[in-house]
């Protein structure tokens, strides 16, 4: 189908997550790693195999089909083993690489594996402080970003949506929000995320769309989650969407890695995390062992609708890699995991009573569910 390939040519093609979109406050509370603790994880952007890593667990394994991904995570190692922190939140913090220290940059990508090298090479302008704007307005992600930020302000309302991040009050906040809210759902907004393409952008497959269909109309799901976002809890701490508005971490607002408190720490323990290009059901087939956590984002949607044979062929390597105690999270657009395979259930026992609290307090908020499930 043509919405598959443009999935496909988008993925194949570019660099997706310029930022983790999932809270990992969230998932430590869950997770509850140690130095035994042996992770398998997707990698996304690598923020939060970082943010993991503050727990000293004995290794982590980032996997991602898509190479940039890990070629973004290789290099914020490779700040933190042979840079400094200024030039960590330089790059990840503000976004942006001054002349002043391209040479530098290039060198520590020098270091990287061969095809990491040539990445970024040929890609040391997406943080380049240009008309495009910064890094966090740069891969598929980020032009989304800017798309919406164009919108917000030909609707009056991006400067409303920057003053959301420097209220006081929870009470200011939803006084803000509701003029937002009132100005950007148009007819046009809402076919806009409608659509394939601008799901597409930030890595939402036609499988994700169909079965979110299923319950509620993506723009329905988004604008309900906006509100919940951004009326019942604090954006002061809200990193995630904070980035997305104004282009640049702040110190004060940022993900634990670019905390100049946690550099040290982090430069010491980076190397316990490895990256392998390859699909879930490949890294396990080629490293098989007892792993104690799996992280899986919102990757069981992709499989949920079109992929059946492909998503039993992963729970069972899953399981099969697994020992009694192993903890898998994961999320999903919809509020249920009924699309799992039925064997699951008589291997697992989920923990609504953990994950439904918590699921609340997610600062991201685009999830419609939080999953938390132990091998027997």
């Amino acid at each position: 189908m043509l919405k598959d390939a443009w999935f496909s040519f988008i993925h194949k093609n570019f660099l997706i997550y310029n930022t983790c979109w999932e809270d990992p406050r969230v998932d430590r509370q869950l997770l509850k790693l140690s130095p035994e603790s042996n992770v398998v994880m997707i990698t996304s952007a690598g923020c939060n195999a970082l943010d993991y890593a503050l727990d000293s667990p004995n290794h982590i394994h980032c996997v991602d089909m898509n190479y940039r991904q890990n070629a973004l995570l290789e290099l914020k190692k490779a700040l933190f083993r042979e840079g400094d922190y200024d030039f960590l939140f330089e790059l990840f913090g503000t976004g942006t690489l001054m002349n002043s220290r391209k040479e530098e940059f290039l060198s520590i990508a020098n270091n990287l594996e061969r095809d990491y090298q040539k990445f970024w090479a040929d890609h040391s302008d997406l943080f380049s402080n240009n008309t495009k704007g910064s890094f966090y307005y740069r891969s598929t992600s980020g032009w989304f970003a800017r798309i919406i930020n164009f919108y917000l302000k030909r609707v009056n309302s991006l400067e409303l949506a920057k003053q959301l991040f420097r209220t006081d009050t929870l009470i200011e906040q939803k006084e803000i929000y509701t003029q937002i809210e009132n100005n950007m759902w148009t007819g046009w907004l809402e076919r806009f995320l409608q659509g394939n393409l601008a799901l597409s952008l930030v890595g939402v497959p036609d499988n994700q769309h169909v079965i979110l269909d299923q319950e509620v109309s993506v723009s329905e799901f988004i604008k309900y989650s906006f509100r919940r976002t951004f009326t019942e809890l604090p954006t002061s701490d809200n990193y995630f969407w904070n980035v997305y508005i104004n282009g640049a971490y702040t110190k004060d607002c940022s993900p634990e890695y670019l905390k100049e408190c946690n550099f040290i720490e982090l430069s010491n323990s980076v190397d316990s995390i490895s990256t392998h290009t390859a699909t879930l059901n490949e890294f396990l087939e080629n490293n098989p062992g007892l792993y104690s956590h799996y992280v899986l984002l919102d990757h069981m949607d992709w499989l949920a609708d079109k992929h059946q044979q492909v998503l039993e062929r992963e729970w069972s390597l899953i399981l099969k890699n697994s020992a009694p105690g192993t903890k898998i999270l994961f999320r999903s657009a919809t509020t249920h995991h009924d699309f799992l395979p039925d064997f699951v259930f008589d291997k697992v026992t989920f923990h609504p009573e953990l994950t439904e609290p918590i699921h609340k307090l997610d600062r991201v908020g685009t999830y419609g569910s939080t999953h938390l499930c132990t091998v027997h």
